[in-house]
């Protein structure tokens, strides 16, 4: 409320939405011109006699995102103005000016190639990864936390980069890619930069970006975030990173690029929930592409599973291959052999929630 300037009913509504938790009901909202908001009503419905407490958690954050979005009236004319995080997510961007510069440094080089290669892409895949590690909901913009620095590689617990890359340029060129976007700021342009990469240098025909359909979880992009990233890259000072962003651009121009936002990802489900109409969009592609905690939690159903579960065995319901890329800042892990996950806890207690660890899993159907 200190950083928006949202009439007094908002700042009402938000401070009862406050004063609700943690002990008041679970209850249904009034957002009429939101396309989910009878939707919503409906997820809430069995829940009504709980308190914030004793829903699911998964459940109680991305209500809570959505009271929030009710409140300050966003469906009523989405726009940059109305998104009650422009402001963090402005200054994530802009403070992280001389990151982006070395992250196009860094990759632009491979746009030379009209063929793919494996070290591209597997360098690609590396700064995407730790561009998740720039989350706002966490760290937010202005706070002392370096969140743009990427750690060595023996912090990828799971590190399934060179086989991911080796079968994409194996089977290039890809029809289409589909990508779960997190995060607006440094970590979406080290999404971008990624994508930038498999287009041009052929390895996909078209990418299909999913952002958010609302504000949600403070720096979660939705496709505002994009245009407007997309748009400050092709105009900044550096010679690099405006080369990343005109390239983007023409990539958009000719629908080799395109966005589109679901109400699933905003939704309080588990992945093997989604809607058939999504399972066959991403059925459609020839990979999916999963960026950060909050779509790896969802698709693992935001459940405490044993670190060293076969991470493939819980996302076969997927109906298609799929790349992800996570930092680890929630209790939840998959896919990582014993002695690792062991060694690492043994060496960090916060392993599982403080950023410094990652995976990149890729499971070849």
């Amino acid at each position: 409320m200190d950083e928006t300037d949202f009439p007094t009913r908002t700042h009402a509504q938000l401070s009862a939405l406050q004063a609700e938790i943690p002990h008041a009901p679970i209850r249904t909202f009034d957002d009429p011109p939101a396309p989910d908001t009878s939707d919503w009503n409906g997820y809430i419905e069995p829940r009504r006699s709980q308190d914030w407490l004793e829903v699911p958690w998964f459940f109680a954050e991305t209500y809570f995102y959505r009271r929030i979005v009710a409140a300050t009236g966003y469906f009523e004319a989405p726009s940059p103005e109305r998104d009650p995080f422009r402001r963090q997510k402005a200054e994530g961007l802009a403070s992280s000016r001389e990151a982006i510069a070395a992250l196009s440094k860094r990759l632009v080089p491979a746009f030379d190639q009209d063929t793919p290669a494996v070290d591209p892409i597997v360098r690609a895949q590396t700064l995407s990864l730790w561009g998740n590690r720039a989350d706002l909901s966490l760290w937010p913009a202005g706070s002392d936390a370096d969140r743009t620095t990427a750690p060595a590689d023996a912090h990828i617990l799971a590190d399934n980069r060179r086989a991911a890359a080796e079968w994409i340029v194996d089977h290039a060129p890809l029809g289409r890619i589909d990508v779960l976007l997190d995060n607006a700021g440094f970590e979406l342009v080290s999404d971008l930069a990624l994508i930038a990469v498999l287009l041009e240098t052929n390895a996909a025909a078209s990418m299909h970006l999913h952002v958010k359909a609302h504000p949600t979880f403070v720096s979660d992009a939705v496709m505002m975030d994009v245009n407007e990233t997309i748009r400050a890259l092709a105009e900044a000072d550096d010679s690099d990173t405006r080369t990343l962003g005109t390239r983007l651009r023409t990539h958009q121009a000719d629908g080799r690029l395109t966005l589109t936002d679901p109400f699933f990802w905003t939704s309080p489900f588990p992945g093997w929930m989604m809607p058939d109409s999504l399972a066959r969009t991403l059925g459609a592609s020839d990979l999916v592409i999963s960026k950060g905690d909050a779509n790896y939690r969802r698709l693992l159903g935001d459940r405490h599973w044993p670190p060293t579960a076969p991470f493939a065995r819980i996302v076969e319901y997927l109906p298609t291959r799929l790349l992800a890329l996570r930092t680890l800042k929630s209790e939840l892990a998959a896919g990582i052999d014993a002695a690792t996950a062991e060694e690492t806890a043994s060496n960090d207690p916060d392993w599982l929630i403080d950023g410094e660890w990652g995976v990149i899993q890729f499971v070849g159907v």
